[in-house]
Formats: structure tokens, C-alpha cells, sequence
């Protein structure tokens, strides 16, 4: 898949709405994608698009451009909503896991998995998909995280 910013040079603003109207080659992920599914207050100006790539580690790296990039490997291309012809979105049981697969950030971390096992998303998917990644015991630990970091909040 080729991804260009060409067309947003006009565009102000490249939050999810812009870039379907623009019609962007990309999918939409990790925090933008747990914000989009209302899994948690995450609030971009620009959304974060994901790019397969098997060069860089499993934590990826973020690259400031026009648009945030993060570039990882494995992006799983299958579990994915289409928002217009060429942009996708994660899925929200991938979304959770993605955001557990590449240890993002703890305090929207925290929150998608309270919102998700709060009855936001197909547990038994999510914990089948978390299994396929091996991480599941690793999304346990973290919710029972989150639950402490609630209760003590």
C-alpha cells in the first residue's frame, strides 16, 4: 500500500473526519482508533496511522509529519472497519490489543481496558485475538492494573 500527504496539503485539519473526506490511504490506529470507538478521552488533532513495517521493533517508532505516523511491524490488515474507500480504522478488539501489543501510553492504556472489559467489545473475541498475539496474561495483568489505579483514583 503507497501512503502520500499530497492530498492534505490543503487540508487544516487531519482528524478522522478530514481524512475520510479526503478519502486517505491509511488505517487508523492505537490511541486515534480507541478514541474513534469511544474507548477512552484520547484526543488528537491529527490521527495516528499505522504502517506495516518488519524493519522497526515491536514498540514502533512515531515520526512527525504531516500526519503522525507509527511504524510497526505485523499491523494485522484484517481486523479493520472501512470509513471511506481507502481509510480503515482498527477494529475495537484490535484496538485493545494493539494498544497492548506496542505499550502505549499507561493513562489511555488503562482506560481502553477498563472501557472495553466494561462491556464495550466482544471479551471473547478480544481475549481469542489477545491469545493469538500472546499477550494475553500481559492484558489481564494490565486491567487488574487499571482496576487498582481506579479504585485508588
Amino acid at each position: 500500500m503507497e501512503y502520500s500527504t499530497s492530498k492534505m496539503a490543503q487540508a487544516i485539519n487531519n482528524d478522522v473526519y478530514d481524512l475520510i473526506k479526503w478519502d486517505y490511504p491509511g488505517i487508523i490506529g492505537i490511541e486515534s482508533a480507541t478514541s474513534y470507538w469511544g474507548l477512552s478521552t484520547y484526543n488528537p488533532s491529527n490521527c495516528i496511522i499505522m504502517i506495516n513495517d518488519n524493519n522497526v521493533e515491536d514498540s514502533g517508532l512515531l515520526i512527525e509529519s504531516s500526519l503522525p505516523f507509527f511504524y510497526t511491524p505485523n499491523v494485522n490488515q484484517e481486523n479493520v472497519v472501512y470509513l471511506s474507500k481507502n481509510l480503515r480504522v482498527t477494529d475495537k478488539e484490535q484496538t485493545v490489543c494493539d494498544m497492548v501489543r506496542y505499550n502505549r501510553h499507561e493513562f489511555h492504556l488503562f482506560e481502553t481496558l477498563l472501557s472495553a472489559y466494561d462491556g464495550m467489545v466482544n471479551i471473547e473475541r478480544l481475549e481469542n485475538l489477545a491469545k493469538q498475539y500472546g499477550i494475553l496474561d500481559k492484558m489481564r495483568r494490565l486491567y487488574e492494573e487499571a482496576l487498582e489505579t481506579e479504585d485508588e483514583g
